[in-house]
């Protein structure tokens, strides 16, 4: 199966796999697998994987027991198969998937499965970069989806709040951690959380759609046939999505993080929830975006 995977470039791994740990080779055969059922019959067709692209997978993979992760890697090295050399875009995406925390690469896969669903069939990424679309994801929902153990979340939702401000801390600041790096890495364009709102807001960007589209075996693949109605996205039977979420189209009035859209969004808000303000406030449709919350940087 590995040469047929690989082609020649299977050469490379030599006797690697020797000087690994049982722990390690299983991880790689791992994505292996995976990568072989995302090409599914392409893999009886003639092919190779670029070397550079083969290292990256290794060198992450070996250390790699996210099953999420693996499955990112694994589309990579799919995506990478082709009947030359020269194509080592993987590189870029495996590089960056090395950078990404669990948290990162769980709310990345979230979000964009999201968007997928709620905009699949629409023009909105034709005339160029998804500059106008939006999601919001009720906080509770993003909490399961991102699969905190039990205990976690049973502190979180508890009525003891003394008891559950530690657990708040931790879970603040991971999710803080996810969006800033998410952010930084150009894999959303904007996002926004807490502040009194209920909900997760993300703006996507086209590098995280063409990292998405990476990740499940279909790199090759423009970015603007995302939403295409013809390209099927399967969910892991382990990330579980509550109905809830909702669009959010976007203009160059909207607010979200204290910014209006056309000045740039990615303002950090505690996440912990706040007592309820006005009505208008926690509305997430456009026109009321448009008119609630503050038009320049909030001043430090």
């Amino acid at each position: 199966m590995t040469y047929k995977l690989l082609g020649p470039t299977a050469v490379y791994l030599g006797g690697k796999t020797k000087e690994l740990t049982e722990r390690a080779v299983s991880n790689i055969e791992r994505i292996f697998l995976n990568a072989k059922e995302k090409l599914g019959d392409k893999i009886e067709q003639p092919g190779e994987v670029p070397p550079r692209v083969l290292r990256g997978t290794v060198n992450e993979g070996a250390f790699c027991e996210d099953k999420l992760a693996a499955e990112y890697l694994g589309g990579v090295l799919a995506s990478s198969r082709g009947e030359g050399r020269r194509d080592d875009r993987g590189v870029v995406m495996n590089a960056m998937i090395s950078r990404l925390s669990v948290y990162q690469l769980r709310t990345h896969y979230i979000f964009y499965h999201i968007i997928k669903d709620l905009y699949d069939g629409t023009d909105s990424l034709v005339s160029g970069p998804p500059r106008n679309i939006s999601t919001s994801m009720p906080i509770p929902a993003y909490l399961i989806a991102m699969g905190f153990h039990s205990n976690e979340l049973k502190d979180i939702v508890g009525t003891n709040e003394a008891e559950g401000d530690e657990q708040w801390e931790l879970i603040s600041g991971i999710v803080e951690h996810t969006f800033h790096g998410l952010r930084k890495e150009g894999l959303i364009d904007g996002f926004e959380y807490g502040g009194g709102r209920d909900s997760a807001r993300v703006v996507p960007s086209s590098l995280g759609i063409e990292l998405f589209l990476w990740a499940h075996g279909k790199g090759t693949i423009p970015s603007h046939r995302f939403l295409d109605p013809a390209m099927h996205f399967e969910i892991d039977k382990d990330v579980i999505l509550i109905p809830g979420y909702e669009p959010l189209r976007l203009d160059e009035r909207t607010v979200i993080g204290g910014y209006t859209y056309a000045e740039g969004i990615g303002q950090r808000c505690p996440l912990k929830p706040k007592p309820a303000a006005p009505e208008t406030a926690h509305s997430t449709t456009p026109a009321n975006l448009a008119t609630s919350g503050r038009s320049n940087p909030p001043a430090t």
